[in-house]
Parts: C-alpha cells; sequence; structure tokens
C-alpha cells in the first residue's frame, strides 16, 4: 500500500509540474501554484527518502525536487523577480462568469508592467484558465491618479475584460 502511495504521489506531482508549464490552467491566485507545488514537492521527497524504494524512483524525485528547490532559491534571491511581491489583483463577475485579473508592476523596460486576466469556471472555482497575457502592458493598473485625475482601475478592467475576452468569444 505505501509503495503505491509513494507511486502515485510522485506522478501526481510530476503531472501538477507539466500542467503548470504546458497548459493555461492553475489553481485561482498567483501564490497557490507556488505554495502547492512546493508543499507537494517537500512531501513527495520526505515519503519517498523515509520509506524503502526503488533507487529510480528516488533518483526520479530527488531531480525534480532539486530542480524545483533551485528555482525557488534563485526566485528569492533574484532582486528583479521581488516585484512579484508587489501584485495588485481584480476579481469581477461579468455576464455570471468569474474573472480574475492580476498586474505585476515592470523592473525592466517592458511598459508600466505585466497583465493578464483569468477566468474561473462555474463548477471548479478554485481553478482558473489564463484568458489573456498582455506581457508588456502599456497602463499601470495599481495607480489611483493619473495626471490629476482619479483612476476607477476597476472599471478600467472590467472594459478590458470585456474587450479582450468576451467581446472576441473566449
Amino acid at each position: 500500500m505505501i509503495k503505491r502511495i509513494k507511486t502515485l504521489l510522485a506522478f501526481f506531482t510530476l503531472l501538477f509540474i507539466l500542467i503548470l508549464l504546458f497548459t493555461d490552467y492553475s489553481f485561482t491566485g498567483f501564490w497557490s501554484d507556488v505554495i502547492i507545488l512546493f508543499l507537494l514537492a517537500t512531501v513527495t521527497l520526505i515519503v519517498v527518502y523515509k520509506t524503502e524504494t526503488k533507487r529510480l524512483l528516488k533518483y526520479f524525485v530527488l531531480s525534480y525536487s532539486a530542480l524545483i528547490f533551485l528555482f525557488f532559491l534563485l526566485f528569492i534571491v533574484n532582486p528583479l523577480t521581488w516585484s512579484n511581491f508587489e501584485m495588485t489583483t481584480f476579481h469581477h463577475e461579468i455576464d455570471g462568469r468569474s474573472f480574475n485579473s492580476y498586474f505585476r508592476k515592470g523592473i525592466l523596460p517592458r511598459g508600466e508592467g505585466v497583465f493578464w486576466i483569468t477566468e474561473s469556471q462555474k463548477y471548479f472555482p478554485f481553478i482558473e484558465n489564463q484568458k489573456y497575457f498582455q506581457g508588456r502592458s502599456d497602463w499601470d493598473f495599481s495607480v489611483d491618479v493619473w495626471d490629476g485625475q482619479i483612476v476607477n482601475q476597476n472599471e478600467t478592467v472590467k472594459s478590458c475584460i470585456r474587450t479582450e475576452i468576451i467581446n472576441k468569444g473566449s
């Protein structure tokens, strides 16, 4: 029984990594994927190394866990990625559909930052699908005043959702 659990845990961890890398699906929120992946890799590594396991499975789990932990270490040490901690998020219900929008200020000369919109499904609200991505946004979604005028960012994001997703039939 424990052998089957170890194998399934290693398989589901790898499957989760592949889904995050090669699809537009993720858990709702930016940090949920990061935290779940880190916890899943840690638990898998502990379970595989605390019990008697085939050498191939141990090396396999160790290799992808080492890559995950190295990625986290480089992410935390690199000052260019610290802007991920200062993210602006929006949530909107439009025409019975649930959308989450994220804006991260840019450090490099890429406009004002990165903006993307995801949609959560009605029956699986904890899973979201990325519908729109703008790697170089010319608008700063984190400010309240622009050129002396008060800006309602919620209306700006709603307009963007209607223009880029609903009107285009996505």
